[in-house]
Formats: structure tokens, C-alpha cells, sequence
């Protein structure tokens, strides 16, 4: 089982927007497989003494295969500690770098890909139909934004036109429509080969 905890800052941060950060990554994180440790799990930050809470999250690191640090976590004493074990530990890291700039995304090499291995246009699968090749061409759609555009999910269901709650849902079904539907896994394949062929 893949597991992986995420660390970054959670002290001297409005909490809503420290619970939509982590909450955030989480997502996208079960949506490429992991099992997810989150210090903020629950909707709720923990409000003991920094030993109490530092005790939690090393728990949870230690618990975990890899750590996921996010684009502030060289602002939190936590996390600037769980860097250090996960050094010593050999965990894998990944570091998620602050984004200052604006985002480029290269989505027309995506359109193609999906054009080509589903025969639809970005236009027909956007539509409000519920047809199982829209609905395919828009999962295949959002699961390549995501893991290889790195666009953030809210993002993604504005290119699409969906609301958020529509395409987490669509998001969570990926991984179940790979496993227990051969065409859909077919159509995976494919297009997972001609991305790599335009890289």
C-alpha cells in the first residue's frame, strides 16, 4: 500500500485556508493512488502544545512510505523537523515549489491526445450529456490536467464546466473505471502512450 504524509505549514494561517490547502493536495493524492495522512484530517486543526502536536504529525510520517511538503513548508518549525527524518528515514519526498509565476498549460496536446484515441472534440465532451464516451473523454481529461499539467482540480472543473463537487466525484470513480472496466483501461492505455510519445 502506498501511503504518504503531508506536511507543511498549519500555525499563524487563517484555518480555512489551512484546511482547503491540505485538503487540496489530499485529493489529489488518493486520486493517484495514495493512501493520505493529513495532520489536519477531520476538518480540524489540532490545538495542543507544539510537543503535542509535532508527537501527532511525526506519528503520522512515521507511518507513512513518502511525505508530500508543501510550497510553505520551509515556514513551519513541524515541518522543517519531519524534513530532516524523512531524510534519515529514506522516506520518498516530493516538494511541491511555490508557483509565482503564471501558468502556462499546454491542455491543446491533451484535447489531441483524447481526440485521438476517442475520435470526440473538446467541445462535444464538455457538453451537458451523460453518454459513457463524454463521460470517459472527460475523466481521461481531468486525470491528465491534473497528473501531468498539474492543474489544480477547481481549475479543471472550470475548463470543463462542471462544478467541483461533479468532477471530485469523477475523480474518484477513475481509479475504480481502470480497474473493473477493460475499455475504459484501454482507452487509458492509449492515450497514456501517445502523451508520452508528444513529451
Amino acid at each position: 500500500m502506498k501511503t504518504i504524509f503531508i506536511s507543511g505549514k498549519t500555525n499563524g494561517l487563517p484555518k480555512d485556508e489551512v484546511l482547503n490547502k491540505f485538503d487540496e493536495v489530499k485529493q489529489m493524492l488518493e486520486f493517484v493512488g495514495y493512501t493520505v495522512f493529513s495532520p489536519v484530517d477531520n476538518n480540524q486543526l489540532t490545538e495542543g502544545s507544539f510537543e503535542n502536536d509535532l508527537l501527532h504529525r511525526i506519528d503520522l510520517l512515521l507511518r507513512s512510505n513518502a511525505v508530500y511538503f508543501l510550497d510553505n513548508w520551509t515556514e513551519s518549525t513541524e515541518s522543517l523537523i519531519e524534513y530532516d527524518m524523512a531524510i534519515r528515514l529514506n522516506k520518498v519526498i516530493f516538494v511541491n515549489k511555490a508557483q509565482n509565476k503564471e501558468h502556462h498549460y499546454n491542455l491543446e496536446k491533451i484535447k489531441e491526445a483524447i481526440h485521438a484515441v476517442t475520435g470526440l472534440t473538446f467541445d462535444e465532451y464538455t457538453t451537458r450529456s451523460r453518454h459513457k464516451e463524454f463521460v470517459y473523454a472527460r475523466m481521461l481529461f481531468a486525470r491528465y490536467c491534473f497528473t501531468v499539467e498539474n492543474i489544480p482540480l477547481n481549475e479543471i472543473a472550470g475548463i470543463l464546466k462542471r462544478d467541483r463537487a461533479t468532477l471530485f466525484y469523477a475523480v474518484k470513480k477513475y481509479n475504480d473505471e481502470i480497474k473493473y472496466n477493460p475499455k475504459f483501461r484501454d482507452l487509458s492505455n492509449n492515450l497514456k502512450k501517445i502523451l508520452v510519445e508528444f513529451n
